[in-house]
């Protein structure tokens, strides 16, 4: 029932935004996989496999005008291995965008993308295998409620966001996030970008993220290096978080793309270091229809087993 609830809810609005959008424009796309988990240091881990959905986008883009345009997104996704709940929709994104709100500049209000990865997700291509390393590691959110700008000022393009820090969650607490990034285009193919964001969850807890990333991008290959720090303050004690990815992806023929990624991670406060390698082959099956084979291969240095996993990744873009 709670299911048929939330479905019923997820087309209402989009027949609600059918009738009322001027010119409308509905799109999404589904990722799914096999997976299979060959080793895990976790041995009761060892064997596990599903078909499942990863992440199903439903999205209506609409415009009100020259000045206006407004995004309604929902998401659904697989609970996970062992989980009895059903996929239900959720609110992903919801805003309105006002265009040149000053020279140069557009205000984006309500329930929008933030700035933390959005760079780096683009460039590195694959979302629909995996999310970047601040994503994976939960440094931050890939949405948030509240007031954003987005602009570009000479070479520069500039992001400024107040939001509420609890993603696509009710809010919690009396503070709020404050996000911000500049990035440069080198060129035509070359990428830098400087993220800083900062977050009072209470008087003495403090979240503090910085990161520098470098892609280069163009019609037949994309790379990237990225490189974060997050400290979580707790009155006298700090904890920091550290990460770099570094990932390319070469186009090998008409309809055929191999990438692959690494990743480490530092955590003082638990004194780990985790290693995430990724190496994949991208085919193009159809129009928005991808197959992509891939391997991950993940190990902690306190442990002396890694974890191996096949995946079969399909993605289909409408």
């Amino acid at each position: 029932m709670k299911a048929l609830r939330g479905f019923s809810f997820f087309i209402l609005m989009f027949c609600l935004c059918s009738v009322e959008a001027t010119a409308s424009n509905f799109s999404g796309y589904m990722v799914g996989d096999y997976y299979y988990i060959i080793s895990d240091p976790k041995k009761d881990n060892e064997g596990e496999n599903a078909f499942r959905f990863r992440r199903i986008y439903l999205t209506s883009d609409w415009n009100k005008g020259e000045k206006f345009s407004s995004r309604l997104r929902f998401e659904a996704r697989d609970a996970g291995w062992g989980k009895s709940e059903k996929m239900e929709p959720f609110v992903k994104h919801a805003y309105l965008r006002w265009r040149d709100i000053f020279s140069g500049a557009d205000l984006y209000l309500g329930l929008s993308g933030t700035p933390t990865w959005s760079l780096s997700e683009k460039i590195w291509g694959y979302r629909s295998v995996e999310k970047t390393i601040l994503d994976l590691n939960k440094i931050g959110s890939s949405a948030d409620l509240g007031l954003r700008v987005k602009g570009t000022l000479g070479g520069l393009t500039y992001n400024f966001m107040l939001g509420n820090g609890a993603g696509q969650k009710s809010e919690g607490d009396q503070q709020k996030k404050l996000y911000s990034s500049f990035s440069h285009s080198l060129g035509k193919s070359l990428n830098a970008e400087i993220y800083f964001d900062y977050n009072e969850v209470s008087e003495n807890v403090t979240e503090r993220t910085g990161k520098v990333f470098f892609g280069y991008s163009q019609a037949e290959s994309r790379g990237g290096i990225e490189a974060f720090s997050r400290v979580n303050g707790n009155g006298n004690k700090d904890e920091t978080i550290s990460g770099t990815s570094v990932f390319w992806s070469q186009n090998l023929n008409k309809t055929g793309t191999g990438f692959l990624r690494w990743d480490a991670l530092w955590n003082n406060g638990k004194d780990m270091t985790d290693h995430l390698l990724i190496v994949g082959y991208d085919k193009k099956v159809g129009p928005g229809v991808h197959m992509i084979p891939n391997f991950r291969f993940s190990d902690r240095e306190s442990e002396e087993k890694s974890k191996v996993s096949p995946y079969v990744t399909a993605y289909y873009k409408f």
